[in-house]
């Protein structure tokens, strides 16, 4: 009987022990904040619950939690800019979002190739001369992220920064620009047609494209088939450059944010349709500087062609400050 007794009496504890807990639990005001966070590799944004700030999940993953490879946003921006500083000094830099007067020079190439008479094919020994000038005279290299964010949100980036594209996605920009590029280590965006893509000898291939972006040079938009968008109607222009993203999407598990509009041609309906694809910057043939005053769908570039020089170059930029 006395063992009965205490049988009920020690559940009545347990009981009660779990229903203070379970009050205390959800009563005590404690609120867990989730805390974005993101792979380093794939730049996919997480959610982390249970943990209250940064610290915590640095804290956690000292302790040994199994984390993976996650990082909160903060402490990637700061080891970010620790390791800017630590490859560039004390480098001057510049704010360029919503200044009409800064601008950032856009430099437009296409195939790095020779070819006699054809401007549009700069041979991969002017190409080299114009890196290393640009490396040597301390231009810095964006990628189209650093563009991007350097127009939109103020974010500083060295004062002569530029950033170079190259247009169609040519064979060549990958068998002759990409070495130069990791020579000098230079960043750069090629402007893919998608249509191409695993079709063409004569144009990049998926796995030349995945090694390309895992080594600073970005793929970007340069629609499906290259068609004057402006001879397209809305339907068919949003087709195309939807198209376009979605395949270099799934490509590179990215969030392409860039087009290059074919020979420069759009109209009002292309604004609209790359704004609607998911786009956040357009690109055209129009010559000058780049400036967000444009309009973000409506930026400028500096055409480089095979008979550039690099003292042709120097004053292309000798405006740039």
């Amino acid at each position: 009987m006395r063992n009965k007794f205490l049988t009920v009496v020690i559940s009545l504890i347990i009981a009660t022990v779990s229903i203070w807990w379970t009050f205390f639990l959800t009563n005590n005001n404690i609120s867990y904040k989730e805390v974005p966070v993101f792979n380093r590799d794939s730049t996919k944004t997480f959610l982390l619950a249970q943990l209250n700030n940064a610290e915590e999940v640095n804290g956690a993953k000292r302790s040994g939690a199994d984390l993976g490879d996650f990082y909160t946003i903060d402490i990637m921006n700061k080891k970010k800019e620790r390791i800017f500083k630590e490859q560039h000094g004390d480098i001057k830099t510049k704010d360029y979002a919503n200044k009409e007067e800064n601008f950032i020079p856009v430099l437009m190439y296409h195939s790095i190739n020779y070819e006699a008479g054809n401007e549009l094919r700069v041979p991969k020994e002017r190409f080299e001369e114009h890196v290393k000038w640009l490396k040597d005279n301390g231009f810095y290299t964006l990628s189209m992220k650093e563009f991007y964010e350097a127009i939109t949100t103020g974010k500083r980036v060295p004062e002569k920064s530029i950033l170079l594209t190259f247009d169609d996605g040519y064979k060549d920009n990958y068998t002759n620009g990409f070495p130069i590029m990791k020579k000098y280590k230079a960043k750069g965006t090629i402007f893919v047609i998608t249509g191409t893509i695993d079709v063409s000898e004569s144009y990049i291939n998926s796995e030349e494209i995945k090694e390309l972006s895992s080594n600073d040079i970005d793929i970007e938009s340069h629609t499906v088939n290259h068609v004057e968008l402006n001879g397209l109607n809305y339907e068919q222009q949003l087709k195309e450059l939807k198209d376009s993203k979605e395949k270099i999407d799934r490509l590179l598990n990215k969030n392409t944010i860039a087009i290059c509009y074919p020979v420069g041609k759009l109209n009002e309906d292309t604004i609209k349709a790359a704004e609607v694809a998911g786009y956040k910057v357009g690109f055209t043939t129009k010559s000058g500087y780049s400036n967000i005053s444009q309009g973000l769908y409506k930026l400028k570039r500096v055409r480089i062609n095979a008979s550039t020089t690099v003292e042709q170059l120097q004053n292309i930029l000798s405006d740039y400050k």
